[in-house]
């Protein structure tokens, strides 16, 4: 996932799309990321299974262990994410909590 200037975008690089012989189709709408074709990929945590559409783009993606930091080279940038601190994750993980159980109630209440 890339997300830029509060975009959020889904992206699977072209080399795994390439390497893992995945279909793609004809992107809707490309843009200037050099993106002209889509992939829907199939992931699982634990029991929990799931499909993404994303964008194939250019990008190669590294992992240091160490610093458990993830590097990516897109379009001559390097990108360098790093996990959250404890504490934010902590709030983080309260507010996804409430705002779950804000939309919760408001759906309950929808249905009465």
């Amino acid at each position: 996932m890339i997300i830029d200037n509060g975009i959020c975008t889904n992206v699977a690089s072209t080399l795994l799309v390439k390497k893992l012989n995945l279909p793609t189709k004809k992107h809707p709408n490309p843009y200037r990321l050099q993106v002209t074709k889509q992939v829907l990929m199939s992931f699982s945590i634990g029991k929990y299974k799931d499909k993404v559409l994303c964008d194939v783009a250019p990008i190669k993606v590294t992992h240091n262990w160490y610093k458990n930091r993830y590097t990516l080279a897109l379009n001559k940038c390097i990108i360098v994410l790093t996990p959250l601190k404890l504490i934010e994750a902590y709030f983080d993980q309260i507010r996804i909590t409430r705002e779950c159980n804000l939309r919760e109630k408001q759906l309950s209440i929808q249905e009465k």
